[in-house]
């Protein structure tokens, strides 16, 4: 598998496009998975998955928050 960099460098180069603002896109991506798992947890009702959707919820939750935290972006 290929380092997030790497990936990174290669889109760049293949796309055209500046990459300087991915992290935004990442925490936006992080923000909205959490969103949609909180929306599993509501819906799971009594089912065994619920514990699991919880503990990943949360964690989206924190990576964006900490990534927020520590990026240079300043849009």
């Amino acid at each position: 598998m290929a380092s997030r960099s790497a990936l990174l460098e290669r889109y760049a180069r293949v796309s055209n496009r500046r990459v300087e603002d991915i992290d935004y896109y990442v925490i936006l991506a992080k923000w909205k998975m959490a969103i949609v798992l909180e929306q599993s947890i509501q819906r799971a009702g009594g089912s065994a998955m619920l514990p699991a959707l919880g503990t990943m919820a949360v964690e989206q939750m924190a990576l964006a928050a900490e990534l927020a935290e520590t990026t240079d972006y300043s849009g």
